[in-house]
């Protein structure tokens, strides 16, 4: 853009801000002078830049006046800023959240303490919309994970049975026990089909067992079911493992 020459006696005539005379200032800055100063715009924000490297904390003071002073224009202006802007906004968001995990935690546990009604409702609604997807996501998931899903209802029935039950186990718990017994039942030895067996606690929680690996065992269905609370050693007499 090429700004038309005015010189600094027309520019007071007409109280402009600015004029140009289309010469170099004493810095080399071919640009648009101040009227009242006579200096460039270049050079004014160069010294603008390095005298706030030499005092940064007068500029924040400063800006920190200005800002309690003009809270309308600020609000104003980073609304402009942010519409006009929004990918740098929304990495700048990405960013400070990145460095504030403890803050965004803090301010959603204070939303939500605030709308708790509200959020419940709000995942009433989400839940019953999404009622027939989430079944079959949870019928998908127990038939491609079974070791999972029987692990959590054992979990839940010794929780019933004794709730002072302690220790717990994981999938990887009972397929590890499934190869150390060869796949077979650990009192008929009858060999264990598919997902088709039961995880029992050697000595039964209703005697004050576990709840961790140690305490476990997989058998068959008739066995488990025979067993019931009996002594494990009782049981195994009773089937005649022991003489």
């Amino acid at each position: 853009m090429i700004v038309p020459s005015v010189s600094r006696a027309e520019a007071t005539a007409q109280e402009l801000k600015r004029y140009f005379t289309g010469k170099p200032c004493k810095h080399g800055h071919i640009c648009e002078r101040y009227t009242r100063s006579k200096i460039c715009v270049e050079c004014c924000v160069a010294n603008r830049k390095k005298w706030g490297e030499e005092y940064p904390e007068k500029v924040r003071v400063g800006i920190q006046r200005w800002v309690s002073q003009n809270e309308q224009k600020r609000r104003a202006a980073s609304k402009a800023w942010r519409i006009n802007n929004p990918e740098k906004k929304k990495a700048a968001n990405e960013k400070w959240a990145r460095g504030n995990p403890e803050k965004i935690r803090e301010s959603q546990r204070k939303h939500y303490a605030r709308n708790l009604e509200k959020q419940r409702e709000r995942s009433r609604l989400n839940h019953a919309a999404r009622r027939e997807e989430e079944k079959e996501t949870s019928r998908l998931y127990r038939k491609k994970f079974p070791e999972r899903k029987r692990a959590s209802e054992a979990k839940r029935r010794a929780q019933m049975k004794c709730s002072s039950a302690v220790g717990s186990y994981s999938p990887q718990d009972i397929r590890e026990i499934r190869d150390l017994q060869g796949n077979r039942c650990a009192y008929c030895r009858v060999k264990l089909r598919g997902s088709k067996f039961h995880i029992d606690h050697i000595k039964p929680l209703a005697r004050e067992g576990s709840n961790d690996r140690k305490n476990l065992q997989l058998t068959c269905a008739r066995c488990n079911i025979s067993k019931g609370a009996k002594d494990p050693i009782e049981f195994a007499k009773f089937i005649g493992k022991l003489i």
